[in-house]
Protein backbone atom coordinates (compact mmCIF):
# COMPACT_ATOMS: atom_id res chain seq x y z
CA UNK A 1 0.00 0.00 0.00
CA UNK A 2 0.99 3.60 -1.00
CA UNK A 3 0.09 7.06 0.13
CA UNK A 4 -2.72 8.87 -2.40
CA UNK A 5 -0.78 11.89 -1.05
CA UNK A 6 2.13 12.83 -3.77
CA UNK A 7 4.04 15.29 -1.57
CA UNK A 8 4.63 13.56 1.69
CA UNK A 9 4.79 9.55 1.16
CA UNK A 10 4.72 7.57 4.38
CA UNK A 11 4.13 4.12 4.14
CA UNK A 12 0.83 2.72 5.72
CA UNK A 13 3.44 0.47 7.75
CA UNK A 14 5.35 3.50 9.41
CA UNK A 15 1.87 4.64 10.43
CA UNK A 16 0.60 1.81 12.41
CA UNK A 17 4.05 0.90 14.34
CA UNK A 18 4.46 4.72 15.19
CA UNK A 19 7.38 4.88 12.92
CA UNK A 20 8.07 8.91 12.80
CA UNK A 21 10.28 8.01 9.57
CA UNK A 22 8.88 9.05 6.28
CA UNK A 23 9.58 5.53 3.62
CA UNK A 24 7.85 4.79 0.48
CA UNK A 25 6.48 1.23 0.31
CA UNK A 26 7.33 -1.45 -2.32
CA UNK A 27 4.57 -2.04 -4.73
CA UNK A 28 4.92 -5.51 -3.60
CA UNK A 29 4.36 -4.79 0.35
CA UNK A 30 0.88 -5.12 1.31
CA UNK A 31 -0.41 -4.83 4.98
CA UNK A 32 -3.52 -6.52 5.98
CA UNK A 33 -5.56 -5.85 9.17
CA UNK A 34 -7.34 -8.86 11.13
CA UNK A 35 -9.49 -7.67 13.89
CA UNK A 36 -8.92 -9.62 16.97
CA UNK A 37 -11.58 -8.08 19.24
CA UNK A 38 -12.77 -4.10 20.40
CA UNK A 39 -9.48 -3.61 21.69
CA UNK A 40 -7.07 -5.41 19.54
CA UNK A 41 -6.04 -5.86 15.64
CA UNK A 42 -3.15 -7.64 14.41
CA UNK A 43 -1.18 -6.12 11.30
CA UNK A 44 0.70 -8.12 9.49
CA UNK A 45 2.98 -6.86 6.75
CA UNK A 46 3.72 -8.85 3.43
CA UNK A 47 6.39 -8.41 0.81
CA UNK A 48 4.91 -10.51 -1.94
CA UNK A 49 3.52 -13.43 -0.58
CA UNK A 50 6.19 -13.71 2.28
CA UNK A 51 5.12 -12.66 5.76
CA UNK A 52 7.67 -9.74 6.93
CA UNK A 53 6.36 -8.62 10.40
CA UNK A 54 3.34 -9.05 12.64
CA UNK A 55 2.22 -5.88 14.84
CA UNK A 56 -0.47 -6.17 17.52
CA UNK A 57 -2.53 -2.94 17.61
CA UNK A 58 -3.88 -2.12 20.69
CA UNK A 59 -6.94 0.75 21.31
CA UNK A 60 -10.40 0.74 20.91
CA UNK A 61 -12.78 0.53 18.13
CA UNK A 62 -15.82 3.27 18.25
CA UNK A 63 -17.86 2.25 15.93
CA UNK A 64 -16.27 2.62 12.15
CA UNK A 65 -13.16 4.10 13.92
CA UNK A 66 -9.99 2.55 15.79
CA UNK A 67 -8.20 4.77 17.90
CA UNK A 68 -4.97 3.73 19.01
CA UNK A 69 -3.44 3.58 22.43
CA UNK A 70 -1.41 7.02 23.25
CA UNK A 71 2.30 6.22 22.99
CA UNK A 72 3.66 8.71 25.49
CA UNK A 73 6.95 9.54 27.09
CA UNK A 74 7.56 12.19 30.25
CA UNK A 75 10.33 13.47 31.62
CA UNK A 76 9.99 15.65 34.62
CA UNK A 77 13.06 17.64 35.89
CA UNK A 78 11.25 20.21 37.89
CA UNK A 79 12.39 23.68 37.31
CA UNK A 80 15.15 22.57 35.36
CA UNK A 81 13.93 20.49 32.27
CA UNK A 82 10.98 18.69 31.23
CA UNK A 83 9.23 16.63 28.17
CA UNK A 84 6.64 15.76 26.69
CA UNK A 85 5.92 13.22 23.83
CA UNK A 86 2.40 12.13 22.59
CA UNK A 87 1.81 9.91 19.28
CA UNK A 88 -1.37 8.71 17.89
CA UNK A 89 -2.99 6.94 14.79
CA UNK A 90 -6.64 6.46 13.73
CA UNK A 91 -7.73 4.65 11.50
CA UNK A 92 -11.19 4.60 9.61
CA UNK A 93 -12.51 3.08 6.25
CA UNK A 94 -13.70 6.50 4.29
CA UNK A 95 -16.91 6.83 1.73
CA UNK A 96 -14.02 6.25 -1.17
CA UNK A 97 -13.39 2.72 0.24
CA UNK A 98 -10.08 3.62 1.11
CA UNK A 99 -8.50 3.19 4.71
CA UNK A 100 -7.97 7.12 6.24
CA UNK A 101 -5.13 7.33 9.20
CA UNK A 102 -4.88 10.30 10.39
CA UNK A 103 -2.04 10.60 12.72
CA UNK A 104 -1.60 13.16 15.92
CA UNK A 105 2.47 13.50 16.82
CA UNK A 106 3.40 16.70 19.16
CA UNK A 107 6.06 17.09 21.71
CA UNK A 108 6.56 19.73 24.10
CA UNK A 109 9.35 20.99 26.59
CA UNK A 110 10.91 23.36 28.74
CA UNK A 111 14.68 23.91 29.87
CA UNK A 112 14.58 26.17 32.83
CA UNK A 113 12.03 28.52 32.16
CA UNK A 114 12.12 28.51 28.52
CA UNK A 115 9.75 26.83 26.76
CA UNK A 116 9.45 24.48 23.11
CA UNK A 117 6.47 23.15 21.24
CA UNK A 118 6.20 20.94 18.05
CA UNK A 119 2.91 19.57 17.14
CA UNK A 120 2.01 17.58 13.84
CA UNK A 121 -1.09 16.29 12.59
CA UNK A 122 -1.40 14.27 9.59
CA UNK A 123 -3.67 12.86 7.66
CA UNK A 124 -3.00 9.89 4.96
CA UNK A 125 -5.35 7.37 2.91
CA UNK A 126 -4.54 4.18 1.65
CA UNK A 127 -6.63 2.04 -1.26
CA UNK A 128 -7.78 -1.00 -0.22
CA UNK A 129 -6.66 -4.02 -2.37
CA UNK A 130 -8.12 -7.70 -2.44
CA UNK A 131 -5.78 -10.71 -1.59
Amino acid sequence: MKATDSVSYSSFWNQLSLNNQAALSSEAENVELIAINKNKIKAVLFSGNEQKSVLILKGKLKGNYFVSNHKRTIIPIPLIYGEFKNNQFQLAINEQNTIQVDRLNNQWGWIFFFLAENNQTRSYEYKRISR
